[in-house]
């Protein structure tokens, strides 16, 4: 992708406005951009472009990458831009417990409907715990992985259902934060940033 070492220029006053707009400092706003022109130049991609991208880079499946797009697309324009980007940044560099959390159910949460199935939590879980690359034949067998993706599907399921307090194969917003806030690994692990 981008080149993350060549230095980008932010005019005094955008730099203000999206330090503003985002509530980082000038810096973490700095720093984000870097990171986001490296990989998005025009500094702004669009849903196909960035979905593509993901898929390609990350795995995953379209449906997960389009709504993950969509929960970033602050003003619903079609397009993330710079200002999306450091919004969402700020909820995971300054948010709260809870602001972290009710953005993570936001991402898990991927037909909208307001609770998070025993589907989407997995897919979720997987893509967010299972998400590793093999650049080397010598770091396990086959059975080793397979071992790794029955632990990590375990793990799931009790987490799952730690989470789904009423046992009805579905977790609310208020269950899912306030199963995990007092948790700060799982905050970490659940955020994007």
């Amino acid at each position: 992708m981008g080149n993350t070492k060549t230095k980008i220029h932010i005019p005094p006053d955008q730099l203000q406005e999206y330090s503003t707009i985002s509530g980082l400092s000038e810096r973490e706003v700095r720093d984000f951009l870097q990171v986001f022109l490296s990989e998005y130049p025009s500094g702004e991609v669009t849903k196909e472009d960035f979905v593509e991208e993901n898929i390609k880079a990350h795995g995953g499946h379209l449906q997960m990458w389009n709504h993950i797009f969509n929960v970033l697309d602050k003003d619903e324009n079609g397009l993330l831009d710079a200002k999306d980007f450091l919004i969402a940044c700020n909820i995971g560099v300054n948010g709260t417990p809870e602001e972290k959390l009710y953005f993570a159910f936001k991402v898990y949460d991927i037909d909208g409907n307001g609770y998070i199935d025993y589907f989407e939590f997995s897919q979720l879980f997987h893509f967010t715990f299972g998400n590793f690359q093999i650049s080397d034949n010598s770091l396990g067998s086959e059975q080793d992985f397979a071992m790794e993706d029955k632990e990590l599907s375990e793990k799931c399921r009790k987490i799952f259902s730690r989470l789904d307090k009423n046992e009805r194969g579905k977790i609310s917003m208020p269950e899912f934060v306030h199963g995990l806030r007092d948790d700060p690994v799982m905050i970490a692990s659940f955020t994007l940033f």
